[in-house]
């Protein structure tokens, strides 16, 4: 999950300084720029916003493997525990 924090991150950014860039090489007048900067800020957003949802039910999925398997750890050292103490009887 880390790495597909970073790769959001680093496509942020990416999207940031290339905005930057084409504002200063932009033959565009002033309200044409901010228009096209604002509507680019508002993919951006609607990116961040569905990337933010995937990872949000990435992350309740793997907690939920991982209570899940905590349980069934649970059940086998008791299964485990209760096979050794009735083999020392």
């Amino acid at each position: 999950m880390k790495g597909f924090m970073k790769m959001v991150a680093t496509a942020m950014t990416g999207a940031a300084i290339g905005g930057g860039v084409a504002l200063m090489y932009a033959p565009a007048s002033g309200a044409r720029s901010r228009r096209m900067l604002s509507s680019r800020y508002r993919r951006l957003k609607d990116e961040v916003d569905r990337l933010s949802l995937v990872v949000s039910e990435q992350a309740t999925r793997v907690r939920t493997e991982v209570v899940d398997s905590i349980g069934k750890i649970r059940m086998e050292v008791r299964q485990s525990a209760a096979s050794v103490s009735e083999e020392q009887l």
